[in-house]
C-alpha cells in the first residue's frame, strides 16, 4: 500500500496519526507526506521519532509555498505524482489519508479486505472510507445499500482507498473560486475529484464499519464556514468522536 499524507502546522496531530500509521503498515508498503510549507518544518523530524523511517520507506515533500485552501488542488496532484513514481506491478493500493485523522484498529487489513471484496462491482473506484454521516454532496447523489455492508457513493472526501490504476481519473482539475468575495469557500478539490470520477460512471463504496475518523473537534480547516458553529457542525454531522 503507498499513504499519501498532507500535513501543516498541526505537528501534534501529525506525530498522532503516525504512530498509527507505525502500527498499521509492513515493510511492504510506502509512505509519502507533503508539508504544505509549514512555518516549522517538523515532518521529518516526526517520522523519525515515530519509528516509521525505519519501517516503511518514506518520502517526505515539501512545498515550495504555502498553497493552503486555495492551491489544495495542487497538493492532491503532487501527491499523485509521487504515487506514480512508486507504484510497482500488480493491483497496488493507494490510500488518501489526512494529518487530523485516527485510523482503527487492523485499519491496513480492514481496508484492503474491503476493497478486495467490493472489486467484483462494476465501476467501483474503491473505498470512500470516512463515515461523516453525508450522504448526498455537491448535487451528487449517495446513500444507496450495498447488499447491507455499507452504501454507493457518487463522491469522496479525501478520504480513501483505491487502486494505481485510478489515480489519474482522481485528480482534480484547476480550481478557480472568487476567494476575495468568499474567502472562506472551500478548496474544491474533491469536489473536482468527485465531478471527474462520477462523469466517468466510476463511484465508491463506503463501509458502515469504521476505518478512521477525524479527531478534529468538528472544525474543517479546508471548509471553515461548513464547521463555523455547533449547528453548522451538526447540519455537517461531521464524525469526531472515537467509535
Amino acid at each position: 500500500m503507498i499513504v499519501l499524507l498532507p500535513t501543516y502546522a498541526r505537528p501534534h496531530l501529525f506525530a498522532r496519526i503516525c504512530a498509527d500509521l507505525r502500527r498499521e503498515l509492513t515493510s511492504r508498503d510506502a509512505l509519502v507526506v507533503l508539508d504544505d510549507a509549514s512555518p516549522d518544518a517538523y515532518a521529518g523530524d516526526v517520522l523519525a521519532a515515530s519509528g516509521l523511517t525505519e519501517h516503511v520507506e518514506c518520502t517526505l515533500l515539501r512545498a515550495p509555498e504555502n498553497r493552503g485552501r486555495i492551491g489544495y488542488w495542487r497538493t492532491v496532484g503532487a501527491l499523485l505524482d509521487a504515487a506514480f513514481e512508486l507504484r510497482r506491478p500488480g493491483a497496488e493500493l493507494v490510500a488518501y489519508l489526512a494529518d487530523d485523522l485516527r485510523l482503527a484498529d487492523g485499519w491496513r487489513q480492514r481496508a484492503a479486505e474491503e476493497t478486495t471484496r467490493v472489486s467484483r462491482y462494476p465501476g467501483c473506484i474503491g473505498l470512500h472510507a470516512h463515515r461523516d454521516g453525508r450522504t448526498r454532496e455537491w448535487g451528487l447523489p449517495g446513500g444507496d445499500d450495498v447488499d447491507g455492508q455499507g452504501e454507493h457513493m457518487a463522491w469522496q472526501d479525501g478520504v480513501w482507498v483505491t487502486r494505481a490504476r485510478w489515480l489519474e481519473s482522481l485528480r482534480p482539475e484547476e480550481v478557480n473560486r472568487d476567494w476575495v468575495r468568499y474567502p472562506h469557500l472551500g478548496s474544491g478539490a474533491w469536489r473536482s475529484s468527485s465531478y471527474r470520477t462520477h462523469a466517468a460512471g466510476l463511484w465508491w463504496f463506503r463501509p458502515r464499519e469504521t476505518l478512521c475518523w477525524h479527531d478534529d473537534q468538528g472544525a474543517s480547516v479546508m471548509n471553515p464556514q461548513a464547521t463555523a458553529s455547533e449547528g453548522a457542525r451538526k447540519r455537517r454531522r461531521v464524525c469526531t468522536v472515537t467509535p
